[in-house]
């Protein structure tokens, strides 16, 4: 399969989940199976940062690029989701941040205890204000640092497993306490 064609998954997938959002029921069954459609946008965007790092001629462009992307799209994400996700932001944020670590892993201007250090502090801004909290910057690693795709692909399961159960078990106890 190409970039080509991944992209237009990843938009078919992502046109899915919004219209389920917008027009369907949440816990119906075409509502459910709309969104578990959508949910493969995600790993495929972070597939294409990872990769556009890699490959891009000028870091500082790409960045540029990414934030001038989510500041227009801001708008329209506090229209379409706003009570829905309050202060939290939209994916291109989360992309964004991931961009940024790898920007600060790979920096050869930086010494090891700052890496950690701003690694740690976009990992925080993402558990705070991220709107897919800390997933989107765990994959982007994966598919930049683990060059196999079998091994990908596992990496990308397993975690989605474990911060899917995390979540769930995070959000029952936010509930009760």
């Amino acid at each position: 399969m190409d970039r080509t064609k991944l992209k237009f998954i990843a938009i078919g997938a992502m046109v899915c989940d919004h219209i389920a959002w917008g027009f369907v029921e949440f816990w119906s069954p075409l509502g459910q199976l709309m969104h578990i459609i959508g949910r493969f946008t995600i790993p495929i965007m972070c597939f294409f940062v990872a990769e556009g790092f890699r490959n891009t001629s000028s870091i500082k462009g790409y960045i540029k690029r990414m934030l001038c992307f989510w500041v227009i799209t801001i708008i329209p994400f506090y229209l379409f989701f706003g009570e829905l996700y309050e202060y939290r932001q939209n994916i291109i944020f989360d992309l964004l941040l991931g961009l940024l670590l790898l920007t600060v892993l790979e920096s050869k201007s930086l010494k090891k205890w700052q890496k950690v250090l701003l690694g740690a502090v976009l990992f925080g801004i993402s558990a705070y204000i991220g709107g897919w909290v800390i997933m989107p910057m765990l994959y982007i690693l994966v598919f930049y640092y683990v060059r196999d795709f079998k091994k990908q692909a596992v990496w990308v399961c397993g975690l989605t497993v474990f911060l899917e159960v995390f979540l769930i078990v995070a959000v029952e106890l936010n509930r009760v306490l």
